[in-house]
């Protein structure tokens, strides 16, 4: 029985890595993460889509501006109940501010990879001015920078170290997965990963128990992916970006519930439908 338990987690753990190298490029972006422009007649995005866009971890200052125009025409409109012009100022304030400060924040982690000079590929912080500190006490600036652009910003302040350097800037965002994995964590990761991936090589895969189509993420006490889309995402390969997740938002693992609780909800439930017998036959 040990061994096929085994064996059943193992299959498990490698249908998830098979998920996590399949190709999950969304259709209508370029290599860059530019937005190419749909054909005549495609409808517009919904403001609904459009927030939503707004709220991924790589979402490109372009995207933002689209967002927060749409926002703000549909606040002067009077076509709009007051709840609904509230929210949109919610929003708007939220898009402003991410446009203005950027979203790098103290002790955030960039992995840096530079040619044609290795020496500088390594993981760094970002400090309290918003700055990354190199060696030599150098420091690059990304105050202010979104996360797409980070590549960008860094490549041209490198022109002054390093001649013609290619930089990739990889920004990780912190988060915890708990429940029904190998190892339970708090962990910074890229937002390009694959939910799959994510669980497999961070959290030790699922274990024998997980059942995916109860499983969630959460925001706080929201609840923003949930069961059926949580399996949808690991079968489709998602990304945490494709799926909005930020900064110290929780995976949470679903565990189905063990024979031995099976039987004693059972058992309950007979004992209950026997009392229910007896007081209406005394009745």
């Amino acid at each position: 029985m040990k061994a096929t338990s085994g064996a059943i987690g193992n299959t498990f753990k490698l249908t998830l890595m098979l998920w996590a190298i399949a190709p999950a490029l969304a259709a209508g972006q370029t290599a860059s993460g530019q937005v190419t422009t749909p054909p005549p007649g495609t409808p517009p995005q919904t403001v609904d889509v459009r927030i939503a866009t707004s709220q991924r971890a790589l979402v490109t200052r372009a995207e933002l501006l689209a967002t927060l125009r749409e926002l703000e025409a549909q606040g002067a409109s009077t076509a709009y109940s007051p709840a609904v012009r509230f929210a949109n100022q919610q929003q708007i304030n939220i898009i402003k501010y991410r446009l203005e400060n950027g979203d790098m924040r103290t002790g955030d982690i960039i992995h840096l990879t530079v040619e044609p000079n290795a020496g500088f590929t390594n993981d760094y912080k970002v400090t309290e001015r918003g700055t990354i500190k190199l060696r030599d006490n150098a420091e690059l600036s990304v105050k202010g920078a979104l996360r797409s652009e980070l590549a960008e910003r860094l490549t041209e302040q490198f022109k002054d170290l390093v001649r013609q350097p290619s930089v990739q800037a990889v920004p990780q965002i912190q988060i915890q997965i708990f429940g029904a994995v190998g190892h339970p964590c708090f962990c910074s990761v890229d937002a390009t990963m694959l939910l799959s991936e994510v669980i497999t090589k961070d959290a030790g895969g699922p274990q024998n128990s997980a059942k995916l189509d109860k499983s969630t993420i959460k925001r706080g006490d929201t609840v923003i992916v949930a069961g059926k889309e949580f399996a949808s995402a690991l079968r489709d390969g998602k990304t945490l970006d494709e799926l909005n997740l930020q900064a110290g938002d929780r995976i949470d693992v679903a565990t189905k519930p063990s024979s031995g609780l099976l039987f004693r909800v059972a058992g309950a439930v007979t004992a209950l439908s026997g009392l229910i017998f007896l007081v209406l036959q005394v009745f």
